[in-house]
């Protein structure tokens, strides 16, 4: 039997493709399940491509993320939290001279 070059080539393929998967599991209810995958049957998907294609839509990517989560912080910001700190001591001190004199 011969092998064809687009034999070799799509067995590559594949196994980049499954080198490039992860398998994550969840607990989830019988009800759940069972309406998952009757959803994927509907769309004519395996659970496994049903589920993907919905965390895909839901979940955003690394960039947009990290972009999601950057913002600047205002200039003043060390002052305020400097002078928080010594409002605290000064509160801490107060107090603590208060116990003392008892």
């Amino acid at each position: 039997m011969a092998l064809r070059k687009q034999d070799i080539d799509n067995n590559d393929e594949q196994t980049t493709q499954t080198a490039k998967r992860s398998r994550i599991t969840i607990d989830i209810s019988p009800e759940l399940r069972r309406r998952i995958k009757l959803a994927a049957i509907e769309n004519d998907l395996s659970i496994s491509e049903y589920v993907g294609q919905i965390l895909e839509e839901a979940v955003p990517d690394e960039v947009s993320t990290t972009q999601r989560q950057r913002h600047q912080i205002p200039d003043d910001f060390l002052d305020k939290c400097i002078e928080c700190a010594n409002k605290s001591y000064e509160i801490l001190r107060a107090n603590f001279s208060r116990t003392l004199q008892r």
